[in-house]
């Protein structure tokens, strides 16, 4: 007799009672001797692994003859539960074969013992999972023989869902071959048995949701699917718990990307009363979802509250942006101070990317979603584990790095034989451009940061492909690995039609700027500015100036015309021009901001090299302060999109105070005589100050340099000098000595300089000032000259 069949010949000869379950206790222990004991003879040992054979042996405490399955004991649950986790983490085929074989013969002899058509069951759909699709077709008429024989057993029904749910993925390869015996076809069946399994017991409605995570997760979103249609079917009534359905539902909808019903789903959640915080929660991320900055307020109000279940979903929504030390403040806040906290670190990363006011917040959630969507680790864990949601999804690095900064302006890859898949993304940017590349290695989960285009193949992957050594050379795997690159930028176009040493010296530098990126882009976060096309406007940030109101930023533009788009009427042509400034504080909080939409109009249509010139100014506070600055063309508000953009990276404003100790000295303002770009100071010595957008110049123009210079000794005069060099600290090719009485406060200092003997270049204009005690100071800018 095998120790399995005797569990079962006992089950048919103990009387019920006490005394029945002190005998199966004895028996239990006496069947996991058998199976594990090495003493045992071979001849009466079971191959199984330990923790089925304990499971198994452990069953016996529950199937007393006569169990009523609708009756079963937290303990009873737990313990079948045990068992089906077993069988479901054994991947040896040849012991679950022995293991069905052996159930067959007792369900033969007990047909109308549910439990053990269960256990069948779950053990063919094991051996489906395993490769033997027509096990699903077993599973599922054990699982619907369960539920004729339990029908408020929701085990059978979740089992019956699940295996009609892997024959509709065969289908209709297995269309004219499956059997009639269920009726209607296995799509919905399954979902009929999804429904049947909530109705029927609530509690699972968790583990629904659980599994079309993981469905999610695996890339199966037809079975995801197949569940929602469950979920719709049932109807909240006495044996399904409103709030729990409610939300459960729309969780679900959501994350198929099914946000409209998904807010429907959660405003009843909400009518509910269960958690209102994490009803305002829920409906705030799906808003986002939508689209609507309505969620914002709804978002602020949840997470005033203290509710721990709520905090925890804000936690892990926030868990990959905010660095450890902010995660800590966020964690120890209580009510109001949270969510100010929260409020205060959206708005300044809307100030920072030149953003309206809840744009950025509204952007991570739409980020969020994306990447658990496309870029989760597919995972292998237990359709019946009811805790994994979608707030536990692991994701890989390519996640990581759009979570922060969202969708790259160029993707690339290489796909070829060999060659593990890879991705390279690039992100355009003022400042420099940022470049990641990720490849998916066979012995690691999801995809990796690596630092180099040239590290996508392994060492013995590139041995095996390359023909040549140095990565600039023709033909062979780098040359492969650059034109699949190509794309990002003609960084790489370069490198591939170089020599083999320029190749070498391209691979050092190509390596720094993955380095670079990398170390920047996974601690900082971005939402830059997106225009129709680069405008490649010239831009100029000024502090030159004071008045009753602060000190004056000067914000200064060049729009070329192929980026215009004009209106035109009878007398002239009109543009319009969308600017948009932002300063800030150390701690990040704003000083000072612009955003402001400029007409400006030209007695003609402007035409081939010539550019739109314009200025603005915004008063700013004293400090140090890091700024940004946009130009677009176009009205979106009219138009409902912007035209041609440029935007500057963050760059630092030092803004000095009157009153500061020692010599202060405002930016060097560079001019020639323009009708166009001119501010006259209100002051006692008032002049007109000219402005170049372009900062370039003809041999025929005379430069006019304006700076303002504060703190010099009363009564003493000072002295200055003036210098044209070549930039980046060359050689003088023109010097001028000046000198003056400084005026009360803030000295206005005026020079010219005639170009007519300088030759076409680049040059720094330097001018430096010392005062009556012989301190010093100066300040440099930048220009072109050209011919006549």
């Amino acid at each position: 007799m095998t120790a399995y069949a005797s569990i079962w010949l006992i089950s048919n000869t103990v009387p019920a009672g006490k005394s029945a379950v002190r005998v199966w206790r004895r028996w239990a222990s006496f069947v996991s001797r058998l199976l594990l004991d090495q003493r045992v003879p071979v001849k009466l040992r079971i191959p199984l692994s330990a923790a089925l054979a304990r499971h198994i042996a452990t069953l016996a405490l529950v199937l007393l003859p006569g169990l009523s399955v609708a009756a079963q004991s937290a303990r009873a649950r737990a313990t079948f539960d045990a068992f089906r986790d077993s069988v479901t983490t054994t991947s040896d085929s040849t012991v679950l074969r022995e293991l069905n074989s052996r159930l067959i013969l007792s369900a033969k002899r007990e047909r109308s013992n549910a439990l053990l058509h269960a256990e069948l069951g779950f053990v063919s759909l094991r051996l489906a999972d395993l490769g033997d699709a027509r096990r699903y077709d077993d599973a599922a008429s054990e699982f619907k023989w369960t539920t004729e024989l339990a029908p408020n057993w929701s085990y059978a029904w979740y089992g019956l869902a699940l295996a009609e749910c892997a024959l509709s993925e065969l289908q209709p390869a297995n269309a004219a071959t499956r059997p009639s015996l269920l009726g209607r076809d296995a799509r919905s069946r399954a979902v009929a048995a999804f429904a049947q399994t909530a109705k029927v017991d609530p509690r699972e409605t968790d583990r629904l949701v659980a599994l079309a995570m993981l469905s999610v997760r695996q890339h199966a979103n037809v079975r995801a699917t197949v569940v929602l249609e469950g979920l719709r079917r049932l109807t909240v009534g006495p044996t399904v718990k409103s709030a729990r359905f409610w939300l459960a539902r729309g969780r679900l909808e959501r994350i198929l990307d099914e946000s409209t019903p998904a807010l429907a789903s959660f405003e009843n959640y909400r009518r509910t009363g269960d958690n209102r915080s994490l009803a305002l929660l829920e409906l705030a991320r799906t808003r986002f979802l939508l689209g609507q900055l309505e969620g914002n307020p709804l978002y602020y109000q949840g997470a005033a509250s203290d509710d721990s279940v709520t905090s925890t979903g804000y936690h892990a929504d926030l868990n990959s942006l905010l660095s450890d030390s902010l995660l800590a403040v966020f964690d120890t806040a209580r009510g109001a101070d949270r969510s100010r906290f929260l409020e205060a670190f959206w708005t300044q990363r809307d100030h920072a990317d030149l953003r309206t006011e809840g744009e950025r917040l509204r952007e991570h959630y739409r980020r969020l979603y994306y990447v658990r969507r496309n870029f989760s680790i597919p995972e292998t864990g237990s359709p019946y584990d009811p805790t994994a949601t979608e707030e536990t999804t692991a994701v890989d690095e390519r996640g990581r790095i759009y979570l922060r900064h969202g969708e790259p302006d160029t993707r690339a890859t290489l796909s070829a034989a060999g060659v593990e898949p890879n991705e390279s993304w690039r992100y355009a940017r003022a400042a420099g451009d940022l470049v990641f590349h990720f490849v998916a290695r066979v012995d690691r989960p999801g995809y990796s940061l690596i630092e180099s285009v040239f590290d996508v193949a392994s060492s013995r992957t590139a041995a095996t492909l390359s023909t040549t050594k140095g990565p600039g050379s023709s033909g062979g795997f780098p040359d492969q690995l650059l034109r699949s690159r190509e794309s990002l930028s003609a960084f790489y176009r370069g490198a591939r039609l170089g020599e083999t040493a320029r190749g070498r010296n391209f691979e050092t530098r190509e390596r720094a700027v993955g380095h670079a990126s990398i170390s920047l882009g996974i601690h900082t976060d971005s939402f830059e500015p997106r225009f129709a096309k680069e405008a490649g406007a010239r831009l100029q940030v000024l502090v030159a100036g004071r008045d009753s109101a602060g000190s004056i930023v000067h914000l200064v533009y060049a729009l070329p015309a192929v980026a215009l788009s004009p209106t035109i009427d009878s007398v002239s042509a009109s543009y319009a021009v969308h600017l948009r400034f932002t300063a800030l504080r150390p701690d990040g909080t704003v000083a000072a901001g612009l955003d402001t939409l400029h007409l400006e109009r030209t007695p003609e249509i402007l035409a081939g090299d010539r550019y739109l010139l314009g200025r603005a100014t915004v008063h700013v506070p004293a400090g140090q302060l890091v700024y940004r600055l946009s130009v677009e063309t176009g009205d979106p508000l009219r138009n409902g999109i912007g035209g041609a953009g440029t935007v500057s990276g963050l760059d630092t404003l030092i803004v000095s105070s009157p009153t500061a100790e020692g010599l202060t000295m405002s930016d060097l303002v560079v001019g020639a005589r323009n009708p166009k770009l001119f501010w006259v100071p209100v002051t006692q010595a008032a002049d007109t100050v000219f402005f170049s957008a372009l900062a370039t110049f003809r041999k025929s123009d005379r430069l006019e340099v304006f700076t303002q210079v504060a703190g010099m000794v009363p009564g003493r005069k000072y002295r200055g000098t003036i210098r044209l060099q070549k930039r980046g600290g060359g050689d003088a090719v023109l010097t001028q000595k000046f000198d003056g009485m400084p005026e009360r406060g803030v000295t206005s200092v005026r020079q010219m300089i005639e170009l007519k003997r300088v030759k076409p270049g680049s040059f720094d204009v330097v001018l430096a000032v010392v005062d009556g005690s012989g301190a010093q100071i100066q300040r440099v800018q930048s220009i072109e000259v050209v011919g006549q």
